[in-house]
């Protein structure tokens, strides 16, 4: 949702209004559906809770790039899914790696945003994979996941095909 690049402002501001004008429509356009939106944000609010930093002292200390997050927060009826479930738990998911982990902090910026029935749901999960190593189903060798981004995974209480049995709506309209 924006640009890793901080040299291309222009086109960093060109893609938020093209995001911005494609979210009001679906929101005219769908008043009542419950809505998922998940990306690399390339944005994160809270210093101490959404980073590594070490020596934050104010845990309210917000990310010189919040205001992508304020924005959503303020003008989209969804919330950041992980830090509704989590409100207090320091979490990253993207690790820089070789000499920029020297220079640049661990930062949330991969981020799952829901409607309220969807956060608020008893059956609703989320959680950030810890490493990036894993192995794989009938092997005994560990193998790594590629890149410097720990996947954001959720388990959202959706019934897209309509077969699931003994499901409890998310909403009754």
């Amino acid at each position: 949702y924006s640009y890793a690049n901080k040299t291309k402002r222009t086109e960093a501001k060109a893609l938020w209004k093209s995001i911005k004008e494609s979210i009001y429509k679906w929101r005219d356009e769908h008043r009542l559906s419950s809505t998922i939106m998940a990306g690399d944000m390339n944005a994160a609010k809270w210093s101490y809770y959404d980073t590594d930093r070490p020596n934050i002292t104010n845990k309210w200390q917000l990310e010189s790039d919040a205001e992508s997050i304020a924005w959503l927060e303020a003008n989209l009826p969804i919330q950041d899914l992980f830090r509704e479930k989590h409100p207090t738990l320091r979490a990253y998911t993207r690790q820089p790696q070789g000499e920029k982990a020297l220079t640049e902090a661990a930062r949330r910026i991969d981020q799952i945003w829901t409607s309220k029935e969807i956060t608020n749901h008893p059956a609703t999960r989320i959680g950030i994979r810890t490493n990036m190593a894993f192995t794989r189903k009938g092997e005994a060798e560990l193998a790594a996941l590629e890149g410097e981004h720990l996947p954001v995974i959720a388990d959202i209480p959706i019934d897209c095909a309509g077969i699931a049995e003994g499901t409890t709506p998310t909403w009754t309209p």
